[in-house]
């Protein structure tokens, strides 16, 4: 059983406010530097790639939540870090416009947002599908600043 309180609402309108604040980082990026190297190896366009994957990775898990099943990403892999997932979140992105992957961002929020819903009745018993529903602010977020930090120069 989790403990503390789990308050959905609070966890989409937390969700809801670091995305707003991605749109608008985003909408800051012109487009010559979409494919520039932003962090690592990644291009501004993979990170975009990469969290509307993550998202919607973490909305299938709260899916499965909801039809009684354990939470799981089914392209996963086995257990341990993300690192290969990431790379095939990123990969089938290629191709992609701007445009496209900024759709991609938002049909993943919508999706997650209403896999949360769905799991309302059994969230407060199950921390690791309260961890898929809160992540999202926390992940993006890191991801935030990181290209905030890049967009001011401070990664060079």
């Amino acid at each position: 059983m989790a403990s503390g309180v789990f308050d959905i609402e609070v966890t989409l309108a937390a969700n809801a406010g670091v995305r707003a604040e991605t749109l608008a980082v985003l909408d800051r990026i012109p487009a010559e530097r979409r494919d520039a190297i932003a962090v690592g190896e990644w291009r501004c366009r993979d990170i975009v790639a990469h969290l509307a994957g993550a998202q919607a990775g973490y909305a299938e898990a709260l899916e499965r939540v909801a039809q009684g099943e354990a939470p799981a990403i089914s392209d996963y892999g086995p257990p341990g870090p993300p690192h290969a997932w990431n790379g095939r979140i990123v990969d089938r992105s290629r191709g992609r416009s701007w445009d496209q992957l900024l759709a991609d961002l938002d049909a993943a929020h919508t999706r997650h947002e209403a896999a949360v819903r769905a799991c309302r009745s059994v969230l407060p018993q199950l921390e690791r599908a309260q961890f898929f529903a809160r992540n999202v602010a926390h992940h993006e977020g890191g991801h935030l600043d990181a290209i905030r930090r890049w967009l001011a120069g401070e990664n060079h």
